[in-house]
């Protein structure tokens, strides 16, 4: 443990970056093994959370632009793990939907025993406790949502100052 405050930050800190590069390689690892690219397992994994949603509001959530949507969705249609039904609000949009069977079909396939994994993790935490790692977990990743787009505006501005500077 740690001895001060100092020590402390840095040991979460490096933990953290630790979190992150363990939690890429997992999930390149699941998409490894069910033969998908690691964008289709996310794409999975924002349904999941998400439920049904807009083929635009998956973009948005994806981070990708339309039209890499409809080619990401194409292939999980294919494969059975995604539908596009009519938006009834607008029959002009799809809303693109998880297909419940095939993920209890393939789920345990795609995720292993993480679940059951991560159930013995919490069981050695009081509610107390998980509920401050709920909060960490919230802040941490809204910090790292707003960050995103910071960090892309600025890509952005760049490449517009690039543009808009001539040869």
């Amino acid at each position: 443990m740690p001895a001060n405050r100092d020590d402390l930050l840095r040991a979460l800190e490096a933990e953290g970056r630790r979190s992150a590069t363990e939690g890429v390689h997992f999930m390149q690892a699941v998409a490894e093994r069910s033969g998908m690219n690691l964008t289709d397992l996310q794409c999975l994994n924002v349904l999941a959370t998400t439920g049904p949603i807009t083929a635009g509001q998956l973009a948005q959530e994806m981070r990708l632009t339309t039209g890499a949507i409809t080619g990401l969705v194409n292939r999980l249609e294919r494969a059975g793990y995604v539908r596009r039904d009519k938006d009834p609000k607008d029959g002009r949009r799809a809303v693109i939907s998880l297909v419940t069977e095939a993920m209890e079909r393939d789920g345990a396939n795609l995720l292993g025993p993480k679940d059951q994994v991560m159930g013995t993790l919490f069981d050695g935490y009081d509610d107390r406790e998980l509920a401050v790692i709920l909060d960490f977990l919230r802040r941490t990743n809204a910090m790292r949502e707003a960050e995103t787009a910071r960090i892309r505006a600025e890509i952005s501005a760049e490449i517009g100052a690039k543009s808009n500077a001539g040869p």
